[in-house]
């Protein structure tokens, strides 16, 4: 769904005052009528940001934009915590620049984890919509969402989460 979300934050339904962590994405439609949905901006904050933040002497945050890196370029896995983030730039074969976002070790946080990738995963309950005939998915694409969809290994695993693949097939599926 596009428009502005919160990935994750640390503690669940904190003030933003007391945020240890939070990342927002903006995911935008790209295309015709049967568009996809991508992060096109991600913005990771918190005191645990600020505190490493303050130490390399820039701002209060971490700002991503898709289209500034190489494709398949980005950080290496940044610690918060216990928790550790990761971008990466992507590209379509249609040219559209994108953000990919990870996140590890979020039941090792110490604290209830709110947001789309923790424990405020909304969009998972949702019946899944119906497409109009213009853009209806191929057998195939629907195979892929429902073992997506009913995967363990997609939904909860307390390792990685693709937060751009999740939220892809969470959304259009």
């Amino acid at each position: 769904m596009p428009g502005a979300h919160v990935l994750l934050n640390v503690p669940m339904n904190a003030r933003p005052m007391q945020e240890l962590l939070r990342v927002d994405a903006d995911a935008q439609k790209v295309g015709g009528a049967c568009a996809e949905t991508y992060f096109m901006n991600i913005n990771i904050t918190g005191k645990w940001v600020e505190a490493k933040v303050h130490k390399l002497g820039r701002g209060s945050g971490l700002m991503f934009n898709a289209g500034v890196g190489e494709p398949h370029t980005g950080t290496k896995w940044m610690t918060f915590g216990k928790i550790m983030l990761k971008v990466v730039h992507g590209r379509t074969s249609e040219g559209t620049a994108y953000l990919n976002f990870f996140a590890r070790n979020l039941k090792m946080a110490g604290f209830l984890v709110g947001g789309l990738l923790g424990e405020d995963q909304t969009t998972t309950r949702r019946r899944p919509r119906r497409p109009g005939r213009a853009c209806r998915p191929s057998r195939s694409e629907l195979m892929a969402c429902r073992r997506c969809l009913s995967a363990a290994s997609c939904m909860s695993t307390p390792q990685t989460f693709g937060a751009f693949f999740l939220f892809r097939w969470r959304a259009e599926c």
